[in-house]
């Protein structure tokens, strides 16, 4: 059992490394699929910040490996200028562990109307899930080739402060084009030319994570549009069917109270959810193997308006307006082919989780 482990980890390693060479030696579909899992669960790990926490444990166990720990902490607390601008590296979001994460559900990327390059985009993804698993296979990395897909477009991810505190996660994300989703940091993006994408539900819209819809906070979300109007970069609806079905999202009455308690102390929540387990397909951390296909919908371009015009607040709710309708569209054309339960999903368009 140790030396097949040791074996399996070292394919693993090397194939990370090596590319497609090394999946044509592996002779058994069995094998493609454990290195399919094995990277879902790595890249789980990280973007839940649990691989970092277990990497800190560790290394408070040895005086050497806790001054590296207390080096990559203070680098990590000075480098944030990584944050607004990310080390995003073409080969790293091309290595075939993002293939094989892909492979895993598997994922697509569909592509609706051409983005002309002259213009950047704010990208509004919808709807969040879980662990917005769609991001990382089509945004987030080569796997669905986004750049081959619509060239021209220099794209980063937002993504919530967690992961760059700690590390695997934050090289991960930086590596990978992730910025922090704070606003300075995404207008930095916009006025720089680049395009961003937001999951514009935010963590409140993962509580209502429900398998066969799509319960989207949305109704009174306009952050993302200010930014798009006040940069001049025009807006993107993109959603992405089956995101909702990867994992459970328990929803019983003590959950509730306990998600409740949570938003009343720290003013946000998280899901208490489940997917698949490495050895079993009950109850794990793994996602559930389910089809996601993510459409990116056609652009409304804006005018650039300051946010001190007094026209400003009326425009962006115009946008708004424009963007919703265009997200409900985008809904109705397209569920009948990749939704998991077809044309029966339901769109619900909310203010906020009502915790």
């Amino acid at each position: 059992m140790k030396h097949a482990l040791v074996k399996v980890v070292g394919g693993v390693v090397g194939a990370t490394l090596l590319g497609d060479a090394t999946i044509r030696m592996l002779s058994s579909v069995s094998s493609v699929r454990r290195l399919q899992t094995l990277s879902v669960l790595m890249l789980v790990l990280c973007q839940t910040s649990l691989a970092g926490i277990i990497a800190f444990a560790i290394s408070l166990s040895h005086k050497y490996t806790r001054i590296a720990a207390a080096a990559w902490a203070l680098w990590a607390y000075l480098d944030r200028a990584g944050w607004r601008n990310s080390y995003k590296s073409m080969w790293f979001r091309r290595l075939p562990m993002w293939r094989w994460f892909r492979d895993y559900f598997p994922a697509k990327l569909v592509k609706t109307a051409e983005l002309p390059p002259e213009h950047n985009y704010v990208f509004g993804y919808h709807p969040h899930g879980i662990l917005s698993l769609g991001v990382i296979a089509s945004f987030g990395s080569e796997a669905n080739e986004f750049h081959q897909t619509f060239p021209g477009i220099d794209l980063r991810v937002g993504v919530v402060n967690a992961p760059f505190f700690f590390p695997f996660g934050r090289e991960i994300c930086l590596f990978s084009g992730c910025i922090s989703a704070d606003k300075s940091s995404v207008e930095y993006s916009l006025n720089d030319g680049k395009s961003v994408l937001l999951v514009v539900g935010g963590a409140n819209e993962a509580l209502l994570t429900e398998e066969g819809s799509m319960n989207l906070v949305l109704a009174n979300r306009m952050g993302f549009v200010k930014l798009a109007v006040s940069t001049g970069a025009s807006l993107v609806p993109v959603l992405t069917f089956g995101e909702n079905d990867t994992y459970v999202n328990v929803k019983k009455p003590w959950a509730e109270k306990l998600q409740f308690w949570a938003m009343k102390q720290m003013g946000f929540s998280l899901p208490l959810f489940y997917g698949r387990g490495v050895f079993n397909y009950d109850v794990g951390i793994l996602p559930r193997r389910k089809p996601m296909t993510s459409v990116v919908g056609a652009p409304l371009h804006l005018e650039q308006v300051d946010p001190e015009h007094p026209e400003f607040m009326e425009t962006v709710k115009r946008v708004h307006a424009k963007y919703v309708a265009a997200v409900v569209e985008l809904h109705n054309t397209h569920k009948g082919q990749y939704s998991n339960v077809g044309p029966e999903e339901k769109l619900t368009l909310v203010g906020s989780s009502k915790l």
